[in-house]
């Protein structure tokens, strides 16, 4: 009787310990659920591009394109939603000539549920905008953007931000999605 009372405390105690903690954690650094985006980077990357094929069993992607979810598909067909916005940090080899982006324009989606006539995402590099993504159908896009011009920040790198005109609400589970991307990468 005496060791199911101390077994009790003991549970009641680690809950509690729980729940206080998360309680005061910054909510920007407790984990992610899946009906979540990413916002914060938490592990130093240092590519010159972002790949939704690529290996990523050491970084976890959702903190390298910060605004996006987590990888989905299979094989050489993977890719991330992102929310209402999303931003990757990228390192030159050398010199650059322009940005590269790849992924899906889900129309319909936007269509149906907010009467989007246009669904489009902005591209920017370092604060300027380089162009936009836009669309009126489902459909897959491979667009190179100029970015010769830009310098690099004062690190030396470039941050790349994707803000669209509209967010859905996916049904299955309630996350906040706006494009697909597989593909961001620094040109030569």
């Amino acid at each position: 009787m005496m060791s199911a009372r101390l077994w009790l405390i003991g549970v009641i105690s680690c809950v509690a310990a729980f729940l206080i903690t998360m309680w005061l954690t910054d909510r920007e650094h407790a984990p992610l659920t899946i009906n979540e985006p990413s916002t914060v980077a938490t592990h130093v990357f240092r590519g010159d591009a972002f790949n939704a094929d690529a290996n990523w069993n050491d970084i976890d992607s959702t903190t390298v394109l910060i605004g996006s979810y987590s990888i989905e598909g299979r094989g050489n067909n993977r890719f991330v939603w992102i929310g209402s916005s999303a931003k990757v940090t990228l390192w030159p080899k050398q010199r650059i000539t322009g940005l590269r982006v790849a992924g899906f324009i889900p129309f319909s989606a936007h269509h149906e549920q907010n009467g989007l006539p246009t669904l489009s995402l902005d591209v920017r590099v370092n604060g300027t905008s380089v162009g936009k993504v836009e669309g009126s159908r489902d459909e897959g896009f491979d667009q190179s953007f100029n970015s010769a011009g830009i310098p690099s920040n004062e690190e030396g790198s470039y941050r790349v931000e994707f803000i669209p005109n509209d967010v859905v609400l996916a049904k299955a589970d309630e996350r906040r999605l706006s494009v697909i991307l597989t593909k961001v990468e620094l040109r030569y």
